[in-house]
């Protein structure tokens, strides 16, 4: 999807080189058809915030279209490990000739454990031309707001472009200014 991710794991050997919004390369690797792993960095300019991002993620069952997966999205700060949390989730993607649907759940943590937000996601494509795709990404997370994004997607074998606009929302204020978003994305094997 946009930025978040589907229950599909990389083929093992399969490698993603990928940039988000400019400051936050990343890699994912199928480690196995069952495993993939991403890391991440952050590279804005002029400020002295470094992370590093991590999502194992393991596919628990796939069924033609159907694929049912659990991870964990997990940032690492390097200047205050307080900010250091993450999500286990698990999800479920179906796809379709034409789309895919996306729906998921995660439970957020820090160095204190557990968090008492919940977060749910739902999400979808649908490809409107050969290489296009039109898709969504939609965060809700209890008690705290959430996070809405729609974009379109160009795809081949060996890359993809997304440009879109991503959207948050808190219990105080009801919808934060657009936050424009893209990403590049050149697909290999090792």
């Amino acid at each position: 999807m946009l930025f978040t991710p589907t229950a599909y794991t990389l083929k093992q050997g399969e490698v993603h080189l990928s940039l988000y919004s400019l400051f936050f390369p990343f890699i994912t690797v199928g480690v196995t058809n069952d495993i993939t792993m991403s890391f991440g960095t952050s590279l804005i300019p002029d400020t002295d915030a470094r992370a590093v991002f991590m999502l194992p993620k393991f596919r628990i069952l796939r069924q033609r279209e159907f694929s049912l997966s659990c991870g964990m999205f997990y940032l690492y700060s390097f200047t205050n490990s307080d900010d250091n949390a993450g999500i286990l989730f698990s999800n479920i993607s179906h796809s379709w000739r034409k789309g895919i649907f996306n729906i998921g759940i995660g439970k957020g943590f820090n160095k204190d454990g557990f968090t008492d937000n919940l977060w749910v996601l739902i999400g979808g494509g649908i490809t409107v031309e050969r290489h296009f795709k039109l898709i969504s990404d939609n965060i809700i997370i209890s008690s705290a707001g959430g996070i809405t994004s729609t974009g379109i997607r160009y795809f081949n074998k060996k890359i993809s472009v997304e440009l879109g606009f991503i959207f948050v929302f808190t219990d105080e204020v009801s919808l934060i200014p657009l936050i424009p978003w893209g990403s590049f994305t050149y697909k290999t094997h090792i």
